[in-house]
């Protein structure tokens, strides 16, 4: 994990979650107000890891609505935009974080900003923390 993004206590959905565990680690997180790091052994989280549309399913439940989810990672234009597509794929809308992110030039990081931009937010770290 890189420190510089690593989150604060998270609740951790492991490699090789199923149902179950993502509804455990989804509704800890909620009622802890803790951020979720879901660990993975693909790049992109959905084939990566089972419990990852589990998660997101049950995120919506709890919070009865269309959640925002917040993606920081690396990197920007391999396993970032795996996620983000994939979140976007299935009606989430998603809030990324600029300046927390990091590409390996495999594509320019404004087309890549502008295609996350369409189904969510892009903001800087400051905007996320001042909301």
């Amino acid at each position: 994990m890189i420190e510089s993004i690593r989150p604060d206590d998270p609740v951790v959905l492991e490699r090789g979650a199923g149902p179950e565990a993502a509804e455990r680690v989804a509704r800890t997180a909620l009622r802890e107000r803790r951020p979720i790091f879901i660990q993975k052994n693909r790049f992109d989280v959905f084939e990566g890891n089972p419990g990852a549309e589990a998660l997101l399913e049950v995120l919506a439940t709890e919070l009865g609505g269309e959640p925002e989810i917040v993606v920081v990672g690396v990197a920007r234009d391999v396993c970032m935009t795996q996620a983000i597509d994939g979140i976007q794929a299935r009606g989430y809308r998603t809030v990324a974080v600029r300046d927390a992110t990091w590409g390996l030039g495999l594509e320019p990081e404004e087309e890549t900003l502008a295609r996350w931009a369409g189904g969510g937010l892009v903001i800087t770290f400051e905007d996320l923390a001042q909301s």
